[in-house]
């Protein structure tokens, strides 16, 4: 619980901490269960992806 209110408050209090909470656990979870933290990289990239097309759009990358 404590790693994800560290990742959440890393992204930022704004529009984007609820996602970071729910990618937190989901982080936490994977790490959990798998004893290994790249499962919660690869799930994080993943998520990520979308934004980037979104970002240039709307010009900010």
């Amino acid at each position: 619980m404590g790693s994800m209110l560290i990742f959440a408050l890393g992204h930022g209090i704004n529009i984007v901490f609820p996602a970071a909470v729910v990618m937190g656990l989901v982080g936490a979870e994977l790490l959990r269960r798998s004893g290994s933290v790249w499962p919660a990289v690869v799930v994080h990239v993943v998520f990520n992806l979308p934004t980037i097309p979104i970002m240039v759009l709307a010009g900010m990358g």
